[in-house]
């Protein structure tokens, strides 16, 4: 009788946490994490929204935790491209998180004006300032649930729990982002804002708030000789509540290919994750990467890592609202 009650792990662990919220709201929902996010800054700031200046595609695969049932899996999926006529760069981005039975899907439309300027030395700079517009859905897969006083047979499922949905349960709301990016040909700094409306999702008996995620970042890069360079970077994260620190840093030789070590999740009292990525300019369109992260909170004695890819094809000379001549783009820093 208590395999009828009790499916696996994931679900014991979810039911747990969505009993203790019965009537309560949930808080501290945080955005993804990312341990490439130095390579795809939109996922967390729409201020980088067609700093590239030209028209690119970028994906990432996220798989947390292997081996920990219901562990979050996370995909984002971008295109954003320069517009001469809007001043900047317009965008869109999707991105699915799903941990256990609980998937959360933001679709985001970005628009970032910028301006430009050079420096005495002729160096070019660039400032920027984009707003996102959010369409968050949450949903739970309460058919894999099982109460004491359910009933489960015939194929149908009734937990007789007004708490616990019986189906898929979903809810979606409108929410806005902000950020602002700092572009120079060797260092950028950035900052930006998600949920800044704090939208409210609920489902029956629980409610989601959307905590405001703050997040600041800055990079730099060094030449080395001719061949190499090193790029150092940093992601702060915080909901308010509590805060975080990434810290990475690639080499990168012959504008080719590049290595990396990093930590991820740094707090006052421990660290999350080292990181250790590399990747590939394949092409002058084509870009691809690969991060490992080796567990280091005690959630490593039942996962073996995290596995994180990442893909960025860049659309050469195209760009909407603009006539440009035919370009050879050559991404030194991705």
């Amino acid at each position: 009788m208590l395999s009828k009650i009790i499916v696996n792990s994931r679900v014991i662990w979810i039911l747990l946490v969505f009993y203790s919220l019965v009537g309560k709201e949930l808080f501290a929902q945080q955005d993804p994490q990312f341990s490439q996010y130095m390579f795809s800054k939109m996922v967390f700031n729409p201020g980088f929204t067609g700093i590239d200046e030209i028209s690119t595609v970028s994906l990432m695969y996220r798989d947390q935790w292997m081996g920990f049932d219901g562990a979050p899996r996370s995909q984002f999926i971008s295109f954003d491209t320069p517009v001469e006529k809007a001043f900047g760069g317009m965008g869109f981005t999707i991105l699915n998180d799903q941990i256990g039975t609980q998937r959360t899907t933001n679709f985001n439309f970005n628009y970032a004006p910028r301006i430009y300027w050079r420096t005495n030395s002729g160096d070019r700079r660039s400032l920027s300032a984009g707003l996102g517009l959010n369409l968050t859905q949450f949903s739970i897969d309460g058919s894999v649930f099982r109460s004491p006083d359910g009933y489960y047979e015939g194929g149908q499922t009734d937990h007789n729990d007004d708490a616990i949905p019986n189906g898929l349960a979903s809810d979606a709301a409108i929410d806005m982002s902000f950020g602002t990016y700092y572009y120079a040909s060797d260092f950028y700094i950035g900052g930006s804002m998600t949920h800044m409306l704090g939208s409210k999702l609920s489902i029956d008996q629980v409610t989601l708030n959307s905590s405001r995620n703050l997040f600041l970042m800055g990079g730099r890069a060094f030449d080395v000789g001719v061949d190499y360079v090193i790029m150092p970077s940093v992601l702060y994260k915080t909901t308010f509540r509590k805060s975080q620190l990434d810290i990475n840093t690639n080499v990168q030789y012959n504008n080719e290919i590049w290595v990396g070590v990093g930590i991820r999740g740094v707090t006052r009292y421990s660290a999350d994750a080292f990181v250790f990525n590399f990747g590939a300019h394949v092409t002058n369109q084509v870009s691809v990467g690969y991060a490992y992260d080796l567990t280091a909170s005690s959630i490593g004695a039942f996962s073996g890592g995290s596995h994180e890819f990442l893909f960025k094809y860049r659309l050469l000379n195209f760009g909407i609202g603009q006539n440009r001549p035919e370009t050879t783009y050559c991404p030194r820093h991705m």
